[in-house]
């Protein structure tokens, strides 16, 4: 042993090794199973030589050799022979619990053990009268295990990436894809698969990105085309299709790679689904649309009031002069063009600006008769039109043009939903309901194609329409019509049976009444000879407002402006009774001209004259010198009472 021990020190082999691998990357914990300790001390004195600082622990027996294999180990050196414990068993125990670790057997003699070493995994068999061969065994030992240690962690950090490329592939709310460049799907995520609505991934793949799944084909060949130039498509909008057909709007990106073999485009490529977000900008500009419609609508309505009001009144006047029945019948008809104008107006005002109308105790049955008149001449023949009323309707709290609007929005749709002919059937009942009391039912149905039951939830929507052609405004309009008649409206439809709307709108009344009739001419109030003040920037309407005041019992001083008005008024000021102002004038509008005669008279009666005031408007307006408000076009009739009533309760 001692001439080994020499041999091992003064060994110059060991010494070059020492000089060559003195820099090498130290081993973090070296494990040794030596039981002889002169041994065990040479081996030390190698290794320390050979590497620098190395953590060397020894062992004697099985026991502390299986516990030691339960550290971090760089490498295992073992005694063949051990008095209780053999180098062969430790072998198969080292690559059981540690088959990565590098073990070099160390021995006395050489036999068939040292084959059989090497078979059962012994990174190297080195004989200790050969010790010469220690340090390139060692050196070879370490470097195969930093190989395979850079080899197994190159693996997992791939195995690593690859799990994470793939969770973020499955996991991801985009659609990411991969496409040959002929358009054939090779993987697609989940998320493609809620998108475009297939069931499985085998079907989906199934499918061409041309074919099914861009709405236009010569689209997909123009990315295709611009993939090629530019290698690369960026947040490109681009319509595709679900399965069942149905319209997406998305940006895509896209890059080009190819195969292994490179002979093979792949097209790896998001499609990030904005058509939510499309919708709603398109809503927004149609909000915007609508906004601008309500300005331009006020305008136009002011306008056109002006010139209905002067149609109105002059009807009234003309009337009394001219009492043959040809001459009536005209002056009926005219009388009622001004007035169905007028409701268009309001109408328009209602949809463009959100105005609601004047609710007055109604009787539905005239206003149904004549919306089945224009139905009947307006709709194909091939529609046929079946009325039910009930004579005895109990009346509602309504605005007969908001009515008449729900029931022609309702028409209307039931003609488009029968393109062939079919047949729409309006009737109207009382009906009592226990407990919230009595309504009046509208039904309106039709022998239609019917609503889809998915569409079904989102008809009330605004903005939701299947025509090609509609605003997706007329339902909303009418459920909001309804609504705000504190009553409610349901469908029923079938596919291919037809639709059913059915209005539920609260009844004043459980008995039938008489519809109040309008008085005639002879039934206005007449004055006492108070002075008026009429201010309106229309000549025409100042000249008949003048003439019928006249003509009851009135006198009149007349205005074109806020300043002329406020002149006139401050000279005849202890004559003037009350004064009738229009609101929207040049120089000096009604307000502002309210404003000053208030100043001059905190006592001064107003009655103001407006084309826009509608619905709810009206109470807002009056109050200080405002005692009532006139909306245009008005009738002698209502300007006769009004006046008269705010004469009577200034008294």
């Amino acid at each position: 042993m001692k001439f080994w021990r020499l041999l091992v020190l003064g060994d110059p082999c060991l010494e070059e090794s020492s000089m060559k691998y003195e820099t090498m990357t130290n081993p973090a914990h070296i494990l040794l199973l030596e039981d002889n300790p002169w041994d065990a001390e040479l081996i030390q004195a190698a290794l320390k030589t050979l590497l620098a600082n190395p953590r060397v622990v020894r062992v004697e027996t099985e026991t502390a050799f299986r516990e030691a294999l339960n550290e971090d180990i760089d490498l295992i050196i073992s005694d063949y022979s051990l008095p209780s414990f053999d180098g062969k068993r430790a072998l198969a125990m080292a690559r059981g619990l540690r088959p990565n670790v590098p073990f070099i057997l160390l021995s006395g003699t050489i036999g068939e053990e040292a084959i059989d070493s090497l078979l059962a995994g012994a990174t190297d068999y080195v004989l200790k009268h050969k010790f010469s061969r220690f340090a390139p065994a060692v050196q070879r030992a370490l470097q195969e295990a930093g190989e395979r240690k850079a080899r197994r962690e190159a693996e997992e950090a791939l195995k690593k990436s690859e799990e994470k490329y793939r969770h973020l592939f499955e996991e991801s709310r985009d659609t990411l894809f991969i496409a040959s460049s002929d358009g054939n799907l090779i993987d697609i995520n989940p998320a493609g698969l809620k998108m475009f609505g297939y069931s499985s991934k085998e079907e989906i793949l199934r499918a061409n990105i041309g074919r099914d799944i861009y709405r236009s084909a010569r689209r997909w060949k123009e990315v295709c085309s611009l993939l090629e130039a530019e290698g690369y498509v960026e947040d490109l909008e681009v319509e595709l299709k679900r399965r069942d057909g149905a319209r997406l709007i998305a940006l895509e990106t896209t890059t080009v790679a190819s195969n292994e073999e490179g002979n093979v485009k792949i097209f790896h490529g998001t499609w990030r689904d904005v058509t939510k977000h499309r919708e709603l900008e398109a809503q927004f500009l149609r909000s915007q649309r609508m906004e601008s419609l309500g300005s331009l609508a006020g305008g136009i309505a002011h306008d056109l009031n002006n010139v209905l009001s002067p149609i109105v009144m002059g009807v009234e006047i003309l009337k009394e002069k001219h009492t043959d029945p040809d001459s009536m019948r005209y002056l009926v008809m005219v009388d009622t063009c001004a007035k169905r104008g007028a409701n268009l107006l309001r109408q328009i005002l209602m949809f463009a600006r959100g105005v609601e109308g004047r609710r007055t105790p109604l009787s539905l049955i005239p206003v149904f008769e004549a919306a089945d008149k224009m139905i009947r001449h307006t709709f194909p023949k091939s529609i046929e039109i079946v009325t039910d009323m009930a004579r005895d309707l109990w009346r509602v709290s309504a605005d007969k043009t908001q009515i008449e609007q729900v029931l022609m929005n309702l028409c209307v749709n039931a003609r488009d939903a029968m393109p062939d002919g079919g047949r729409i059937t309006i009737s109207v009942r009382n009906e009592m309901d226990e407990k919230s009391g009595p309504y009046v039912v509208v039904e309106v149905s039709d022998t239609g194609r019917g609503i889809p039951p998915e569409n079904l939830p989102k008809i009330f929507d605004p903005f939701f329409s299947t025509k090609q052609t509609g605003t997706g405004l007329g339902l909303s309009t009418v459920s909001s019509i309804v609504r705000n008649h504190g009553g409610f409206i349901d469908v029923n439809s079938v596919l291919e049976q037809g639709t059913t709307f059915t209005i539920h709108l609260p009844a004043l009344h459980r008995g039938s009444e008489e519809v109040p009739v309008t008085p005639g001419p002879s039934d206005f109030p007449l004055g006492n000879g108070e002075l008026i003040l009429v201010v309106d920037d229309e000549a025409a309407v100042r000249d008949l407002v003048r003439t019928i005041l006249n003509n009851y019992g009135y006198r009149v001083a007349v205005a074109a402006d806020g300043i002329e008005g406020v002149a006139v008024y401050s000279k005849l000021r202890d004559e003037i009774k009350l004064v009738l102002t229009d609101l929207d004038m040049p120089r000096m509008n009604g307000a502002e001209l309210i404003r000053k005669l208030e100043r001059i008279n905190p006592d001064v009666l107003v009655v103001s004259v407006s084309g826009l005031i509608t619905g709810d408007s009206f109470g807002q307006t009056i109050g200080g010198p405002v005692h009532a408000v006139l909306e245009k076009p008005f009738s002698p009739a209502d300007l006769l009472r009004t006046l008269h009533n705010v004469l009577q309760q200034s008294a």
